[in-house]
């Protein structure tokens, strides 16, 4: 999971992400910086799916590099067995 400051961080200035790059008023361009309101409203809306999963990892203030690699250190042996064996297949 990330906290909401840490996807407020994240996400200022992206303008791919149009659930969070709301305006002010009709019309007006996005505003670059999402409302800590708006991010915890899409968080409460979400939660229930993200509970669903089988591997929770706290990101905040991590790399992509670190998450991936405390992903894989969950993941049950066999899956890594099948991630290896994909890799293997689509190397040739």
């Amino acid at each position: 999971m990330v906290s909401p400051g840490e996807i407020r961080k994240r996400v200022t200035g992206d303008a791919s992400r149009p659930l969070l790059n709301t305006s002010k008023k009709a019309g007006e361009e996005f505003c670059s910086l999402p409302s800590k309101e708006t991010i915890e409203n899409l968080l409460a809306q979400r939660l229930p799916f993200y509970r669903k999963a089988d591997i929770c990892v706290d990101t905040d203030a991590k790399t992509p590099q670190t998450v991936a690699e405390e992903i894989i250190k969950l993941l049950p042996k066999d899956s890594l067995l099948q991630i290896s064996k994909c890799k293997m297949k689509n190397a040739k």
